[in-house]
């Protein structure tokens, strides 16, 4: 069984988002993610009615998923982050395994900073 881990996440509005992140398991094993496909939305709250403020997946460039470490790369563009209208919200990412079996493996709460500088 999987379970998801809790991070915070904060985007700078008008600023590239681009984290990082190695999933492992217990023994310190980077999972190879080849094959695996992936999806995160940000949203307002969890049970918010309204789309994603943003979503990133394997297929629109917004997630980057691999065999090494780190193994999983994000993406948001500085035009992409100044859109977000949201101040603060939730996110939560899924992989889907070549074999059909989708997990949650992090969320959170995230924080978007407006910045006076446009980029």
């Amino acid at each position: 069984m999987v379970y998801a881990a809790f991070y915070e996440l904060v985007i700078y509005k008008n600023a590239t988002f681009n984290p990082s992140f190695t999933w492992q398991d217990n023994g310190s094993n980077i999972y190879d993610l080849s094959g695996y496909t992936g999806k995160m939305e940000i949203r307002q709250s969890v049970d918010s009615p309204n789309p994603p403020a943003i979503s990133l997946t394997t297929s629109n460039g917004g997630m980057i998923l691999s065999s090494t470490s780190p193994n999983i790369t994000l993406f948001i563009s500085d035009v992409n982050t100044e859109a977000i209208v949201i101040p603060s919200g939730v996110y939560s990412l899924l992989l889907k395994s070549p074999g059909g079996i989708v997990s949650e493996i992090l969320h959170g709460k995230v924080k978007i900073i407006s910045n006076p500088t446009k980029s």
